[in-house]
C-alpha cells in the first residue's frame, strides 16, 4: 500500500516524469561529487549548497521534512507505521528500526541524557540502527525518487516529442531542439561528448562503447548551438583514432558530407527509441 506522501509526490505524467529523472540524474552526480570530496574544515557556502541539494533531491521523494531539537530530519513512514529517518548533513545517516525522539536523543543529546550510563552507548555508536550513510543514503533516495516516476511509454509519446523537436528544428530555435534531444538520449543512451571530439559553437552526443569516454563512442550527433541544425556520424568513434578525427573535423566544418543530418537524425533517434 502506498503512503500518502508517496502518492501526493506521484508524477503520472510520462514527459514530466523523463524530464525529472534527468533533473535526478545530474543532481545525483553533483552531490556524489560533493560527499566524496574531503571537507576541510567548515565552509558555511559549501555546506549551504549541499544542503540545498539534499533538500531539493528529497522534495522529490516520499520524505517529509521535520524539525526535532536543532536536527533537520526527514521521514518516510511507511504503510505498518515504521519510520526511516534522515538527518541532513554532510554524512547523511539514513536511519531503520527507531523513533524520531531516539535519533534526536543521539544527535543531538541534551545534558541530562548524556549523563545517563544508558544512552552513552546510543550517543556514540549508531549501527544499531543505521542503514546508509553518505553515498549509500544518495542510492537509496534516488531510487526512491524513482519510484515516484512513471517512466513507461507509447508511440504516441514518443510522437509527440519527436514532432515538437521538428518544429523547433523548423523555426533554428536550438533551445528547443536540444529540450527534444534530452529527452530521446535519455532514452537512447546517448551522453554529451566533452574531450576529443569537441567543436567551438556545437554540442557532441554519441553512444558511450563504455565507463569512460576513452572507450568511444557508437556515432556522434552534432548539434548547431546557434540554430539547433544536426549532423549525425555512424560508426566507432575513438578519440586516440586519427582517421575519426579527421572525419569528424571534415563533417563538423562542412568539407564532408554527414551520414545524416536534421529531421533524419531525429527519426534515427525515434526509431532506437521504438526499436523500430
Amino acid at each position: 500500500m502506498e503512503t500518502s506522501a508517496a502518492h501526493d509526490k506521484r508524477i503520472l505524467d510520462f514527459r514530466k516524469s523523463l524530464q525529472t529523472k534527468i533533473f535526478l540524474n545530474r543532481l545525483i552526480q553533483r552531490l556524489r561529487t560533493e560527499l566524496s570530496s574531503q571537507a576541510d574544515g567548515f565552509d558555511r557556502e559549501r555546506t549551504k549548497k549541499l544542503k540545498d541539494g539534499l533538500r531539493e533531491l528529497l522534495a522529490r521523494t516520499e520524505f517529509e521534512m521535520r524539525k526535532e531539537r536543532s536536527l533537520e530530519l526527514y521521514v518516510a513512514t511507511g504503510p505498518d507505521g515504521s519510520q526511516e529517518i534522515l538527518v541532513l548533513g554532510r554524512e547523511l545517516p539514513l536511519y531503520h528500526g527507531t523513533t524520531v525522539e531516539d535519533v534526536a536523543m543521539r544527535k543531538d543529546p541534551w545534558i541530562n541524557e548524556m549523563v545517563k550510563l544508558r544512552n552513552i552507548k546510543k550517543i556514540l555508536v549508531d549501527k544499531d540502527i543505521l542503514f546508509a550513510r553518505g553515498t549509500d543514503t544518495l542510492d537509496v533516495l534516488y531510487q526512491r525518487g524513482l519510484s515516484l516516476l512513471n517512466l513507461e511509454f507509447t508511440p504516441e509519446d514518443i510522437f509527440g516529442i519527436r514532432d515538437e523537436g521538428l518544429a523547433a528544428l523548423h523555426r533554428g530555435d536550438a533551445d528547443g531542439v536540444l529540450e527534444m534531444l534530452e529527452l530521446l538520449f535519455e532514452l537512447t543512451g546517448y551522453k554529451e561528448v566533452t574531450s576529443g571530439f569537441v567543436k567551438k559553437g556545437y554540442k557532441i552526443y554519441g553512444k558511450p562503447k563504455g565507463e569512460t569516454e576513452s572507450a568511444g563512442f557508437s556515432n556522434l550527433i552534432m548539434v548547431n548551438e546557434l540554430d539547433g541544425q544536426l549532423k549525425a556520424i555512424m560508426g566507432d568513434f575513438i578519440r586516440t583514432s586519427i582517421a575519426a578525427s579527421e572525419l569528424f573535423g571534415q563533417v563538423a566544418k562542412g568539407a564532408k558530407e554527414p551520414d545524416m543530418a536534421d529531421a533524419d537524425v531525429v527519426e534515427f533517434l525515434v526509431k532506437e527509441v521504438l526499436g523500430d
